[in-house]
């Protein structure tokens, strides 16, 4: 009886070595992708005279999230996108005027963009985009002596660049069930510049004071926003 079942045990192996995996492949239509998120980091060059007030630095750093889709094929290569996302970025300076202020400048934008994409090759995406969109501005100023003064604006935008996408072409990472064919990961790198509309920037008092500062409810005058920029994002595709 032992030869019996351990004979039935070889041919059972025998049999199972002999059939053809089972692979299901993913549709052409599967493998396409359609949807984008991404993580932005943007250096935004401003040379205006106004900003010195909250940061030595030309360059600020902006960090953004967005995500993104196919929108219309146009033709056999370019597609249409269009993305929606939020960034924000922070400058302060420490002991300036005579050692005796510090000031933040906060920005959160919202944008809206619109995008042409022309594939050259599987890994290689060039890229046109427009956005636009606003940016919520807050305004900080202190002393040890006069206490906290604060503002706060919006300024509207829209910004045109060009770039390309680094990616993994499709399928890499596909398996036997063919799940997840249309899955990519890439680089895209942008450069461009920014229409931001500029802001008046005025103090108002926010804590109270033995003695009030001078510039209690001052203008600091206009703080010009616009100028170039770089984008770099990690993207995924899928």
């Amino acid at each position: 009886m032992a030869l019996v079942r351990a004979e039935a045990e070889r041919l059972r192996i025998q049999r199972e070595a002999k059939e053809p995996e089972v692979r299901r492949r993913a549709t052409d239509r599967e493998a396409q992708a359609r949807w984008t998120l991404a993580l932005s980091v943007d250096a935004l060059w401003n040379s205006d005279a106004g900003y010195d007030l909250f940061a030595e630095d030309e360059v600020a750093t902006q960090l953004g999230l967005w995500v993104g889709a196919d929108l219309v094929q146009l033709g056999p290569q370019a597609v249409l996108a269009g993305e929606l996302g939020f960034a924000t970025e922070s400058a302060e300076a420490t002991a300036i005027w005579s050692g005796q202020v510090d000031t933040t400048l906060r920005t959160d934008t919202l944008l809206a963009g619109v995008s042409l994409k022309i594939p050259l090759l599987a890994w290689l995406v060039p890229q046109v985009r427009v956005s636009g969109g606003v940016s919520l501005l807050a305004l900080e100023l202190s002393t040890s002596r006069d206490g906290e003064f604060e503002d706060h604006a919006v300024s509207p935008f829209a910004a045109l660049g060009a770039g390309f996408l680094l990616q993994t072409p499709s399928r890499l990472f596909e398996n036997k069930e063919g799940h997840f064919a249309s899955l990519a990961i890439g680089l895209l790198v942008e450069g461009g510049y920014a229409l931001r509309a500029p802001v008046d920037l005025a103090l108002e008092k926010r804590s109270a004071a033995a003695q009030p500062i001078a510039v209690r409810d001052a203008s600091l005058g206009e703080l010009a926003l616009s100028g170039p920029y770089v984008r770099t994002s990690a993207v995924v595709r899928f």
